[in-house]
């Protein structure tokens, strides 16, 4: 499938008789997702020993639709709730300092056949389709026990409390951006404190085009950070939560002279556990970033996230130290 980078029975077999194999193959009662999920998840163990590696999650789903006539059960509703397929929550694992592609640590696969409760809500997690985003996270750390420090990486959707409280351990970061305005220990809002934040330092990116949304433009975006302390929120059921969290966030947003007329400006406001500093002025040496501000920390090891933010379709580098 890698190699001819297709699912098509009819050109992976080749041949007749060769569609007919693999056709039994697949047919088997033996040949089990879970076998299948374990020999590639397995195959990533020892590619990231000794290593820092990023593991990237998010949701897909597979709609099929189109085949809905020969398809007789097995699936469920997709997003749009009227076409039928499934959903797939993998983790993608990188080597954090080469960006190598080493495999894949976890993959989930669900059907969803309910209809939404009434009091989802004030469901505990385990409860809910958002639980995935912990029990892949808590699979990948298993698989992947024998790295040097695992940084999960996920958007907004994984901005849970109960996965800020269960997934970090000493080798183990998150950096996932903000979904909601959380209250603070302080008192403020989370968004709130953002904005009273003073730039740290600058990065110019290019933005490509976005039919209907974005226009080609070089952007400036500001950087801010700050250190949180984040408080468990009301409609959290899991009884052994603490009643805080201390985080980083890194809210980064353009400034709006390079805003191209009614558009949106790009705005990322990224919560994180690594430790997160002072920007120093080198860490981009070839690229336009600026840091503003006073005296220079003294900078050790750097972990350079390379973040794909899907809305944004822009490549954002962030630095942390560890």
């Amino acid at each position: 499938m890698y190699e001819k980078q297709t699912v098509s029975l009819r050109q992976l077999g080749e041949t007749r008789a060769g569609e007919m194999r693999l056709g039994r193959w697949f047919a088997n009662e033996d040949v089990r997702q879970e076998e299948i999920i374990k020999t590639i998840t397995d195959n990533v163990r020892p590619l990231a020993k000794g290593r820092h590696v990023l593991g990237i999650q998010d949701t897909t789903e597979i709609n099929y639709q189109a085949h809905f006539k020969r398809i007789k059960n097995g699936l469920g509703a997709v997003g749009n709730g009227k076409d039928i397929g499934f959903f797939m929550h993998p983790m993608l694992v990188l080597d954090a300092q080469e960006g190598t592609c080493l495999g894949l640590s976890a993959i989930k696969t669900w059907t969803r056949n309910e209809e939404t409760k009434e009091n989802y809500k004030k469901l505990p997690i385990e409860d809910k389709e958002s639980y995935r985003w912990i029990e892949v996270g808590q699979t990948s750390k298993e698989i992947l026990n024998q790295a040097a420090t695992l940084t999960i990486i996920a958007d907004r959707e994984s901005d849970i409390y109960e996965e800020w409280s269960r997934i970090p351990d000493e080798k183990t970061h998150l950096l996932t951006r903000a979904c909601r305005d959380r209250k603070l220990v302080n008192g403020q809002t989370l968004f709130e404190y953002v904005k009273s934040l003073e730039v740290c330092g600058t990065y110019e990116i290019d933005v490509p085009k976005r039919i209907g949304k974005r226009s080609v433009h070089k952007a400036c975006l500001e950087i801010r950070i700050g250190e949180i302390e984040i408080k468990k929120p009301g409609n959290c059921r899991d009884k052994t939560a603490p009643s805080s969290l201390k985080l980083r966030v890194l809210d980064i947003k353009e400034r709006q002279e390079t805003v191209i007329g009614q558009e949106e400006a790009i705005h990322w406001c990224l919560l994180t556990t690594h430790e997160v500093k002072t920007l120093p002025p080198d860490i981009f040496p070839n690229s336009s970033l600026r840091a503003s501000g006073g005296g220079e920390a003294i900078w050790g090891k750097h972990l350079f996230c390379c973040l794909w933010i899907a809305s944004e379709l822009a490549l954002l580098a962030i630095t942390v130290t560890y």
